[in-house]
């Protein structure tokens, strides 16, 4: 008796084992996979330091505001305007070369669109503003869009 409940034993051990394999064997991760993942994060990679090599676009001053919530952000080569909580939004490239804190900054901008009017004003003043969260930020804003005023704060990114 004692030798078949041994027997019993040692053959459901060797039963287990077989079946730990073939799960083994299911979760070995296919080396196709593993290449092709590889070859996405390396081109990721060449893609981003590509665009590191040529300048990118640097934020130079971020502003925003509240009621309606919007933002303003310079970049060295573009300014992007999103006002209404997301509802519109411009970008005006090629104006770094109008952008210069010392002092303040004012900036107006006249266009049509596709039929579109766009006005814009941007007034930066060399005084302390503390945003809707509290936060001292080091430039008052006024924008003027479309005839619609939004006043927030701002700062220089670098």
């Amino acid at each position: 008796m004692k030798k078949i409940i041994l027997v019993l034993i040692v053959a459901a051990m060797f039963s287990n084992c077989e079946q730990i394999e073939k799960i083994d064997a299911q979760m070995d991760a296919d080396s196709t996979d593993i290449a092709n993942e590889i070859a996405d994060m390396t081109n990721t990679l060449v893609a981003v330091e590509r665009l590191a090599e040529s300048g990118g676009s640097e934020l130079l001053f971020k502003a925003s505001g509240t009621e309606p919530g919007w933002t303003a952000e310079y970049f060295s080569d573009k300014f992007k305007l999103v006002v209404d909580y997301g509802k519109d939004s411009l970008i005006i490239k090629n104006i770094s070369k109008y952008f210069d804190l010392n002092g303040g900054y004012n900036f107006s901008y006249k266009n049509s669109e596709g039929g579109k009017e766009i006005h814009l004003n941007v007034k930066i003043e060399d005084k302390e503003c503390i945003d809707a969260a509290g936060n001292k930020k080091n430039r008052a804003v006024t924008i003027t869009y479309n005839d619609k005023v939004y006043k927030g704060c701002g700062e220089s990114m670098n």
